[in-house]
């Protein structure tokens, strides 16, 4: 079964808004009102982890599970 050029679109228009929604979140880091919660989680992102990395969406130990499953 062929898969038409439709669901491409589909799988390129998820793309495009995640990387617009992660492009926002960036912003908001880095003038300072980051995420304070970890999007995975919801446990606090510790505050040196938002000072180094202001657009931090996840704390530590979820970032790492997020890199290790990609």
């Amino acid at each position: 079964m062929a898969v038409g050029w439709g669901a491409v679109d589909g799988v390129q228009d998820q793309i495009e808004q995640t990387m617009k929604d992660r492009m926002a979140a960036a912003r908001i880091g880095l003038l300072g009102s980051g995420q304070p919660d970890c999007e995975d989680c919801d446990e606090p992102i510790p505050a040196a982890r938002r000072k180094a990395y202001p657009a931090a969406i996840r704390c530590v130990k979820c970032q790492s599970i997020f890199e290790g499953t990609r």
